[in-house]
This record gives C-alpha cells, structure tokens and sequence, in this order.
C-alpha cells in the first residue's frame, strides 16, 4: 500500500494541502470510475467470449488487474481522507485568515469612501451656505437695478415725450 503524505507546497501552486488533497481524492474517484467502467466492458467481452467459445485467460487477468486497481484506488482514498481530516484545520484557519483580510480591507475602503463623502459632504454645505448668504446680497442688488431701470426708463419716456412737443 501507498503511503501518502502531509508535503508543503510553494505559495499559489493548488490552494491549501486540504484543496491539493480533495483534488487528488477526485483524480482517484475518476480512476476508479474508469477502471469499473472497464470491467464493465471487460464483462461484456468475456459473455462474448464464453457464446463463442473463446479463450477468456486474457479477459480474466485484465479484470483481475482492473479489480486490483480499484482496491489500491480505495485504499489510497482511505488514505486521503485520513490526511484530508487532518489538514481540514489548517484549511479552515487559511480561510478564516483571508475572510478577516478582506473584512478588513472592505472596511478600510469604507473608511476611505467616507471621508470622501464627508469631504464633499462639507464642500456642499459650504457652497450651499455661500449660495443662501448671497441670496439677499443678489435680491437687494435686483430690486436696486430694479429701481434704477424704472427711473431710466421714466425718465426716457418723459425725453421722448419733450421731444414730440418740441416737434
């Protein structure tokens, strides 16, 4: 039987051991379902065989081989899950670590964002403020421009008004 075991991989080659481990464990199920496959095929050929028959030595050592495949498959699985429990800590405090690593770096983002509300937030209030403060200082300049046109045009209109008398 094949020994399988806990080994460190560089950074970035697969995920954690505990991914490595579940993908290899996936490697193995396919296997397996390809060699039950082939028996499955291997069956047909010896019924085959058998109505015709044939010699079934080769059909026989090649199930055999197939059979044997699949119980080192099982026990290599067996052995994966083993390692798999073992490795599930480390793979749960990986994920931990990087669930608090984003937390944290969605709240300094937050952070930021909200100081650059605040500062537009006190930009608006101020232009706001000057907008309000001017509004009497421009109502006051109207009714002044206001009063100075109706003198103009009173006082155009009394010109004109000489101007047709004279005439």
């Amino acid at each position: 039987m094949t020994k399988l075991r806990l080994v460190d991989k560089p950074a970035g080659a697969g995920g954690t051991k505990y991914e490595q481990l579940q993908a290899d464990k996936a490697k193995y199920a396919a296997q397996k379902i390809k060699f039950e496959q082939g028996i499955a095929d291997i069956e047909k050929e010896l019924d085959r065989a058998i109505l015709d028959g044939k010699s079934t030595d080769n059909l026989h050592t090649e199930r055999r081989s197939l059979l044997d495949g699949i119980r080192r498959i099982e026990l290599l699985t067996q052995d994966l899950d083993r390692l798999i429990l073992l490795a599930e800590p480390e793979h749960i405090r990986t994920k931990i670590e990087a669930l608090r690593n984003n937390m944290a770096k969605q709240a300094a983002q937050g952070s930021q964002e909200w100081e650059a509300y605040e500062a537009a937030r006190k930009k608006y209030y101020a232009i706001e403020a000057d907008y309000k403060g001017n509004a009497e200082t421009r109502r006051a300049q109207m009714e002044r421009w206001r009063g100075e046109l109706l003198e103009l045009e009173q006082r155009l209109s009394d010109l004109e008004a000489q101007h047709e008398a004279a005439n």
